[in-house]
This record gives structure tokens, C-alpha cells and sequence, in this order.
């Protein structure tokens, strides 16, 4: 009988392990993927794991700027970073100048190149900056009443993973393969749901073509038309 319990046990621990659920990248490297991100120490106070990416949310010590980071498990690397200030808001008018937004920002991000300044509003009235790094693009919200950068989102190019994926070049040529005499607008290389993937953008005649190719394989994923 003994021996038949401890048979019964053995198996459901066995079936157990096999239903949980198993991740290409733990968590706790994930976190130290997700840590070196951060443009100073922050205190980790959650996460979560949804169809290949971790998401961490962090505060920093005085717990008035909020992180959050996404990681890739199949790139194994920061996809996206978004910070936040608690006390986020935009102004009541707007007293600075778009240049003067767009000097703040060039003195808060170094080696960047502002691409565009934007009147928006989000919580008050603000200046919405693009700007462009050689590891990322981003954006940032300047309140238009104080200057103050109240909150920004990067989102990393896939600097680390490029050697074991297919080139640009080929990843154009699977595309034409596919739309034959279609002219290229555009390539750019993207991660979608965990997974590294050239976006080509063709067109032939009147009409616009998205072609959406795993970059590690090769393979099409997708093919939108406009």
C-alpha cells in the first residue's frame, strides 16, 4: 500500500512539471536584462509574463518615477522602456517654446537626434518630442509650462541578435520573391510577440503591400495589402 502512494505521488508531481508552464528566458534573467535598462536603480514592485514577454514595473527610491520595461524571451533583450512621473501633467498654456522643449530633451538624452515637436495634449498641454538614438528611437512629453520632461518611451532596436538573423537585404529579396516587380518603401526590423521580424513594405502600381518575415528563418509570416 506504501509502495502504491508513493507511486500515486510520484506521478502526479511528474504530471504536474510537465503542465507548468516553461519559459525560453527565466525570470531572474529576465530582471537582469530588464534592470540594465534602467537609467538608475529601481525597485522592482511587479511583474508579469504574457505570450513571450516579460513585463517589470519598477520605482525608483523616493517612489515618484515609475519604469515599466518589457523583455523578450526569444531575443533576450529589452524591447521597450516607458518612464513616468507620478505627478505626471501636462501645462495650463503654453509658455515655453517648441525649441526650448526640444533643447530640454537634447540635454536630458545624450548622442540623440530630435526627428520632431509636436503641440498634444495628455493631462494638460504638452510638447510631444521624436528623437532617434543608434540604440533606439523614443519619444518624450514635455510639460509646455515648466519644461520638465514628465515622461518617455524608448523602444530598442535588436542590437544583440542580429548575427543570427537573415539580412535586410534578404529578407527584401524574400519579399519581391513574393510581390515580383514591386518597389521597396520601406524595411525595418521589429519584434512582435516575442518574435525578431522584418516588416518590408512594398509597392506595385496602386498598391501597397506589407510583408511580415520571421528574421531568423526566413519564413513569411504574413502578407497585409492596402
Amino acid at each position: 500500500m506504501k509502495t502504491i502512494k508513493i507511486f500515486i505521488a510520484t506521478l502526479m508531481l511528474t504530471l504536474t512539471l510537465s503542465i507548468m508552464p516553461t519559459h525560453a528566458l527565466s525570470k531572474s534573467n529576465a530582471l537582469k536584462i530588464a534592470r540594465k535598462a534602467l537609467p538608475s536603480q529601481g525597485y522592482l514592485i511587479k511583474s508579469e509574463h504574457k505570450k513571450g514577454i516579460w513585463d517589470f514595473t519598477f520605482k525608483n527610491k523616493n517612489r515618484k518615477i515609475e519604469w515599466e520595461v518589457e523583455v523578450s524571451e526569444s531575443a533576450k533583450m529589452a524591447l521597450k522602456l516607458e518612464m513616468e512621473r507620478k505627478q505626471y501633467e501636462g501645462g495650463r498654456r503654453y509658455k515655453i517654446s517648441s525649441a526650448k522643449a526640444k533643447s530640454n530633451v537634447l540635454k536630458k538624452f545624450k548622442n540623440i537626434t530630435v526627428t520632431k515637436v509636436r503641440k498634444t495634449r495628455d493631462d494638460g498641454l504638452i510638447y510631444r518630442v521624436s528623437f532617434k538614438h543608434k540604440k533606439y528611437t523614443a519619444t518624450a512629453d514635455v510639460n509646455a509650462q515648466t519644461g520638465k520632461v514628465q515622461g518617455y518611451t524608448k523602444n530598442f532596436f535588436a542590437t544583440k541578435t542580429t548575427s543570427a538573423i537573415i539580412s535586410k537585404d534578404k529578407a527584401v529579396s524574400i519579399a519581391k520573391k513574393r510581390i515580383p516587380n514591386a518597389n521597396l518603401r520601406k524595411v525595418k526590423l521589429e519584434v512582435e510577440k516575442g518574435t525578431l521580424v522584418y516588416e518590408v513594405e512594398l509597392i506595385k502600381g496602386r498598391i501597397e503591400y506589407e510583408v511580415t518575415i520571421n528574421a531568423k528563418t526566413g519564413k513569411i509570416i504574413e502578407v497585409d495589402i492596402d
